[in-house]
């Protein structure tokens, strides 16, 4: 949970914004109200705070003079402008400071939810544990590192089953909530690092991002299982419609190999080796792409070719029956007859114009 300040002159107005958005359920706690910018930076000479939403105008300190007092000494706390003023010299000042939002008076709950839900985000993504989580993971790193590698297996074979026990086991063995986010924190970190090269860049990113304002809201053991249970879940389909577009690409790019090198072995363990896939997995998917089995769709493009051989060129049939990849001339001509209807002879004497 993230520490936030709420500074504005008029104390209706401080209360008010503390107490219309739900801060906890996207990830932030009002530690205290201020009606000043000096009261702020007394206050932080012994407190700790990650965020500060404060008004422009006020007295003594202004906004403004606050973001750059916390911009020159406090550069990791997040500074959020509220003004009733439209006024693009302020606008561009507060740029020089490193503000992260800069929002008109009067703002309504959605505004204030949906910029602090971004503002959030940035701050997870930035986030370094701190030294004392740190140490609390190594102690326990072999026994988390032991469920990390079994559902490593489980996610790899799709199997959602086995998770779910996975999971079972390790929220029975562990009551305390925060140590349980830990695990959980770490786990999805180094599961998605083993996916970052296969899954979509854009994908993933809207699904770390949905997840991780919904990690914010957590607050009990139960809704992290259930929320992981989900979060797993997510993932396996993610995985699924990446694997599938790998895999659609690659078969497209070994049809264009087939058409290119139909005259070289082309055997499924061949063509499947090129393309990176397990044979059983490239059969499957090349079956589902594109509507034929590899082995008619190698017969189809080496007889297209044949055809034209034999409509465009002077070539003998035992001639062209190599040039499209076949060792027997007979066995061509029986292939060729099963799926034109007539031989390649007659074929040419039908189609070719002299």
């Amino acid at each position: 949970m993230y520490k936030l300040a709420i500074v504005d002159d008029d104390p209706t107005i401080c209360n008010h914004m503390s107490k219309t958005v739900d801060w906890n359920s996207i990830g932030f706690e009002v530690v205290k109200t201020f009606n000043d910018g000096s009261q702020v930076i007394d206050y932080l000479q012994n407190n700790p705070l990650d965020c500060i939403l404060t008004d422009i105008k006020m007295i003594k300190v202004s906004g403004l003079e606050l973001a750059k007092y916390i911009y020159e000494n406090y550069p990791h706390i997040k500074v959020v402008l509220l003004s009733g003023y439209q006024e693009f010299n302020y606008a561009k000042e507060s740029l020089k400071y490193n503000v992260c939002s800069y929002l008109l008076k009067p703002t309504n709950v959605d505004e204030l939810t949906n910029t602090f839900q971004e503002l959030y985000m940035k701050l997870e993504r930035n986030r370094k544990p701190a030294p004392q989580k740190i140490e609390h993971l190594i102690k326990l790193s072999k026994e988390l590192e032991s469920y990390v590698q079994k559902l490593k297996v489980a996610v790899n074979g799709s199997n959602m089953s086995s998770i779910k026990q996975i999971m079972a086991e390790l929220f029975d063995q562990n009551d305390d909530f925060d140590t349980l986010k830990s695990y959980m924190e770490y786990i999805m970190i180094n599961i998605l690092k083993d996916y970052e090269k296969s899954l979509d860049s854009e994908a993933a990113h809207r699904f770390t991002e949905e997840f991780g304002l919904k990690m914010a809201s957590l607050r009990n053991k139960l809704s992290l299982y259930h929320y992981m249970i989900e979060w797993f879940e997510a993932l396996l389909l993610l995985i699924a419609d990446a694997m599938a577009d790998n895999a659609s690409r690659a078969i497209r790019k070994a049809q264009d190999y087939i058409r290119n090198n139909y005259s070289s072995d082309l055997s499924l363990i061949t063509v499947a080796g090129i393309s990176h896939l397990e044979p059983k997995y490239f059969s499957k998917m090349f079956k589902k792409v594109t509507g034929q089995n590899f082995i008619d769709f190698v017969i189809s493009c080496r007889l297209e070719k044949a055809k034209k051989l034999l409509v465009e060129s002077d070539k003998k049939v035992n001639e062209i029956s190599t040039l499209v990849g076949y060792s027997s001339t007979r066995f061509f001509a029986k292939q060729f007859n099963e799926h034109y209807g007539t031989t390649p002879v007659k074929y040419r004497k039908l189609f070719r114009k002299d």
